[in-house]
């Protein structure tokens, strides 16, 4: 299986959600999975606007002359499609978003069988309000886009507890990885 991990958070390495994400993968390659990571924090992504010349180019997925296309080109080829990012105002990190604004236009094809996993890491409890839109938007876009949207990991407190010293998160990440 093919699996591709889209890496948002702009502390890099030393991210909460990108050393959980790391530990899933780890695990997933012991499997025998291929991994394809990108950190699209450095990318030049510009935003979505709205030209919809997406809906008549069937050459490139994006006409704007950037980055965009090496996401896109790793979201096609890939089965497992796994998102980490911290809760920023009760949504995804900056570079996340402008990502999945550009995700939106056809070939919806290219989307359909694969299944979406995110990885967030946030300064309140799981159940808190704060990551409703973020999970009942997920689910609405990969019902739209024919994915399934399987995990919905989430840690809380970070500043107090990384998640490198959280052995309760280290292991549930481990199962996540072991189970794929």
């Amino acid at each position: 299986m093919n699996i591709l991990a889209l890496f948002s958070s702009p502390r890099g390495a030393e991210s909460n959600s990108t050393f959980l994400l790391e530990t899933i993968l780890k695990e997933a390659e012991k499997n025998g999975h291929e991994v394809e990571r990108l950190d699209i924090v450095p990318l030049d992504i510009q935003p979505c606007t709205g030209c919809r010349s997406c809906w008549t180019n069937e050459e490139k997925a994006c006409i704007i002359d950037d980055d965009y296309h090496l996401i896109a080109d790793a979201i096609w080829k890939a089965d497992y499609i796994f998102m980490a990012t911290p809760l920023y105002y009760w949504w995804v990190s900056a570079s996340l978003k402008l990502a999945l604004d550009r995700s939106y236009p056809p070939p919806f094809e290219k989307f359909a069988g694969k299944t979406m996993h995110m990885v967030i890491t946030g300064s309140e409890p799981p159940d808190n309000q704060c990551f409703i839109g973020i999970r009942d938007g997920f689910t609405a876009m990969c019902r739209y886009l024919g994915t399934e949207f399987k995990y919905f990991y989430t840690v809380a407190d970070p500043f107090e507890h990384p998640a490198q010293k959280n052995t309760d998160a280290i292991a549930e990440a481990k199962a996540i990885g072991a189970s794929l």
